[in-house]
Order: structure tokens, then C-alpha cells, then sequence
């Protein structure tokens, strides 16, 4: 069942009136579903120099449109890959940094 939330965060850049660029982000939350991270995934994550921590399945493939980085429980995570399987997607998590509260 998709009964996670999972924000996706869309990086977008723009130059103000003084040249410097400027960056936002465009957050989307999606129904996902948290899934078991294999040993495979592992060693492959491994051998990119990256620790995969979390996997997710969206439900539907148009949920995702290329998006790096993803908020999970508090916590920021950068998108390693996103491989589609029939209308689902499967987005590998790594990194995990805590959001500051203010």
C-alpha cells in the first residue's frame, strides 16, 4: 500500500537583476511506498561511492520528473536513481541529512 508521504524537491534556478543566481525549490509530495533495499543494491550504491539508506515505489511513474533530492521523515535524502517498472518507480535514497527546525 502507498501509504507513505515522500516530498520531492525540484531545484530551480533563476538570475536576479544583479546576475547572481538565485535558487528555489519546487516541493511535491507523493504517495510512496517503502520498500526493503537489497544486498545487490547495496554493493552497486557501493561501487558509485554512495550508501543507499532508503527505497520507495511510486505508484504511478508520472509522480517523478527527474528530481534529485526527496524529504522523508524529516530528513533530506538525494535521489540515486529512478528505474520504472509498469506504471510504478522505484527511487534509491541516500544520504539523510536533518531539516533544522526554527
Amino acid at each position: 500500500m502507498f501509504v507513505e508521504i515522500l516530498t520531492l524537491l525540484k531545484e530551480i534556478q533563476t538570475i536576479d537583476e544583479y546576475g547572481d543566481t538565485m535558487t528555489e525549490y519546487e516541493a511535491t509530495q507523493v504517495f510512496a511506498r517503502k520498500d526493503k533495499t537489497y544486498i545487490s543494491q547495496k554493493i552497486e550504491a557501493g561501487a558509485k561511492g554512495q550508501d543507499i539508506q532508503l527505497k520507495f515505489t511510486l505508484a504511478d511513474y508520472l509522480d517523478y520528473n527527474g528530481e534529485k533530492e526527496a524529504i522523508w521523515n524529516g530528513k533530506k535524502y538525494q535521489v540515486m536513481s529512478g528505474d520504472s517498472q509498469s506504471r510504478e518507480i522505484q527511487l534509491m535514497l541516500y544520504g539523510g541529512i536533518e531539516i533544522a527546525q526554527a
